[in-house]
């Protein structure tokens, strides 16, 4: 299958073009300049230049191709989070730049669109499983900086009457040694500046990326729908936070009482999920089961096998 892929290069795009590669498919990927160009090579993918703000650009980069793949995000740092104005350009490429794939996929006779969500674009529930989408009720989380991802979610209905199916994936909070904000949580344990947001007792989904990449790939054979993507076992905040602390060897973090700025809603958030539809829908299932064991050996990984090891940022 030919497959046309933005955000190859990022922290999902990379797992889910190594899998696509491997099964044979013939994968493109958009980039913007030669460092693009030469990691999607690394992947396997052919490069195609793209400007993702621009309709025609995007029409021209998608070609005739049968599936779609919308990865691209542009998530702030950690530590940047707290400033609406850094969420500008991922705002557009949710809203703005999934519009435009939206055309282009319906011109070009794509099979299907999937695109990359989060879980916090639905409403939260509390302590209740939240076994498929319509178990959030209303829809949506009304969570201010998840209105572009709604957008991104609504904008899918412009397939409807065409031949492309519409696939939303909602992941967990992604994880891997290579991840920034795994690197961000072992800098902040070790460094005692890490706090659990408000009691804790707030569920949370996690996916490995690897994982998050061949669920990625198993959508291609979905013909529409909305999935959440997670692993096994959500887990409070606070059991997270006290696990990531004893594979680093470090004390258990304390409490942050006053959480404040755009994300204070989704730190508080309570989303405990299954990933039952998909599994049931596709035949995929996570290999981290948990991310009470992956977190940690990915954190290991990072820091070369042994905890305390003071962290050194990845390339």
């Amino acid at each position: 299958m030919q497959i046309f892929v933005t955000g190859a290069t990022g922290e999902i795009g990379r797992p889910a073009v190594e899998a696509l590669v491997r099964g044979g498919h013939d994968v493109r990927a958009a980039t913007r300049g030669e460092d693009g160009d030469r990691i999607a090579r690394g992947l396997g993918a052919q490069p195609i230049r793209a400007d993702l703000f621009d309709g025609e650009s995007v029409r021209a980069a998608v070609g005739n191709a049968e599936a779609v793949l919308h990865l691209a995000t542009k998530i702030p740092p950690s530590a940047d989070m707290g400033e609406l104005s850094n969420w500008e350009e991922n705002d557009r490429l949710r809203a703005e730049t999934t519009r435009h794939l939206v055309a282009a996929a319906g011109a070009a006779g794509t099979r299907v669109l999937v695109l990359q969500s989060y879980f916090a674009v639905q409403r939260p529930a509390g302590d209740a499983w939240i076994e498929a989408v319509d178990d959030a009720a209303p829809r949506w989380s009304d969570i201010g900086v998840m209105d572009s991802m709604r957008a991104a979610e609504e904008a899918l209905g412009g397939l409807a009457g065409s031949p492309c199916a519409g696939v939303v994936l909602r992941f967990g909070s992604i994880y891997s040694e290579r991840s920034e904000q795994l690197q961000a949580q072992i800098a902040g344990l070790t460094s005692g500046e890490a706090a659990i947001p408000g009691d804790g007792r707030n569920y949370w989904p996690f996916v490995a990326s690897a994982d998050a990449g061949d669920a990625i790939v198993a959508a291609l054979s979905l013909d529409g729908g909305t999935f959440n993507v997670a692993d096994d076992e959500p887990v409070t905040l606070e059991r997270f936070y006290t696990e990531a602390a004893a594979a680093l060897g470090v004390e258990v973090p304390g409490h942050w009482e006053d959480v404040s700025g755009p994300m204070a809603d989704v730190l508080l958030g309570s989303w405990r999920v299954s990933n039952r539809p998909l599994r049931e829908a596709t035949g995929w299932r996570p290999s981290v089961p948990s991310v009470l064991d992956g977190w940690p050996a990915a954190a290991l990984r990072y820091l070369g096998g042994r905890p305390g090891r003071r962290p050194v940022l990845m390339a």
